[in-house]
Formats: structure tokens, C-alpha cells, sequence
């Protein structure tokens, strides 16, 4: 299954966030978990938040958490590296209100 994320309608989103971790190499929900999980952008796209699965497919990676300024990849920001996903939650909430929180 996955999770529901909730954003503020001003903030759009693709992708989802797997509810657990797979367990091991043959575990079908491997197929999940890549680079490309989920993706919330403010609007105007000015910010993004990226949260991938690093390596891809690998039962014993981790979520690689970035914020991204402008389309700015080069320049982004790895806040969070983590094998948990309330984490995950806990940042994109947190980015989220810091964001929408601005003038």
C-alpha cells in the first residue's frame, strides 16, 4: 500500500510514498522503490521537494530527501537520508509550512 500525502492546494505533487520497507531482493515491492518516488512542487514551481530511493531497487537503500530552488538541481539541498518514512513525512511537512509560511 501507500501513503496519503496532504498538501495545501496551492502545492502540487506526483508519485507516491510506499508504506513499508521491502524486505528483501525478491520482494516484489522492490520494483517500487526508485529513484523517482515523489515529487510536491509550490505553486509556480519555484520549490521543489524530491524524495527518491537510493540505490534503486536495493531492499537495503534509503530515501535521499531534497529541496530544489528554481530548477537548480546542481545547487540542491540533501536534507534528509533516511530508511524511515515518517521522516520522509516529518520533512515534507516541514518544508512545506516553511514554504508556504513565506511573503
Amino acid at each position: 500500500g501507500y501513503i496519503s500525502v496532504h498538501l495545501p492546494r496551492s502545492w502540487s505533487y506526483s508519485g507516491r510514498l510506499p508504506l513499508r520497507l521491502p524486505a528483501r531482493d525478491d520482494d516484489p515491492a522492490c520494483c517500487d522503490f526508485d529513484e523517482d518516488l515523489f515529487q510536491a512542487s509550490s505553486t509556480g514551481g519555484h520549490v521543489l521537494l524530491d524524495v527518491g530511493w537510493y540505490p534503486s531497487g536495493d531492499p537495503a537503500g534509503k530515501f535521499i530527501c531534497r529541496f530544489v530552488v528554481d530548477c537548480d538541481w546542481a545547487s540542491a539541498t540533501r536534507d534528509l537520508e533516511t530508511r524511515d518514512v515518517a521522516d520522509v513525512l516529518r520533512w515534507l511537512a516541514r518544508r512545506v509550512a516553511e514554504e508556504t509560511a513565506k511573503p
